[in-house]
């Protein structure tokens, strides 16, 4: 019973990461969208979230008035996306968290591509993408637990 207590944790834990990382996208998204400037603190926690969100914002910023609630659309959007797989993640569902791993990956590599990299950024991706992956694995370690040995501790 402890092993599986200890996967299911673990799972708990990897699926809060896209919790997370919803949030402070959808955050950032409002942030930049008032033209709110909190230097360092706001160029930190831009890293901690979805850079797919931040270009949708830039090119909102260009776009006007009108671009801003069309950036929060599609950023509200992307962020519930997002939600969706936290609240499947936590029920321990493989699919939630392998696509919700993946697009997270392609949106560390947008970060590649479209940004001039910084350290934080990938950094970050690397260690949501580690504890993602985590819960990923432990979900598939789940059904490998002696069910003898979990109803044995449960009647002790």
């Amino acid at each position: 019973m402890e092993q599986k207590a200890r996967e299911q944790m673990i799972v708990k834990r990897g699926a809060e990461w896209f919790l997370f990382v919803a949030l402070i996208s959808l955050i950032n998204s409002i942030l930049y969208g008032f033209n709110v400037h909190i230097a360092f603190f706001l160029r930190l926690w831009g890293g901690l979230g979805l850079a797919v969100t931040e270009l949708v914002s830039v090119f909102a910023r260009r776009a006007g008035g009108v671009g801003f609630v069309l950036a929060l659309t599609i950023n509200g959007f992307i962020s519930g996306l997002f939600l969706v797989f936290w609240h499947f993640a936590r029920k321990a569902n493989k699919w939630a968290f392998l696509a919700g791993a993946a697009l997270y990956a392609l949106d560390g590599l947008a970060i590649l591509l479209f940004f001039r990299p910084r350290l934080v950024d990938l950094a970050f991706h690397a260690l949501a993408l580690f504890f993602m992956l985590g819960g990923a694995y432990a979900v598939f370690r789940l059904p490998r637990i002696d069910p003898k040995e979990s109803g044995a501790e449960m009647g002790a």
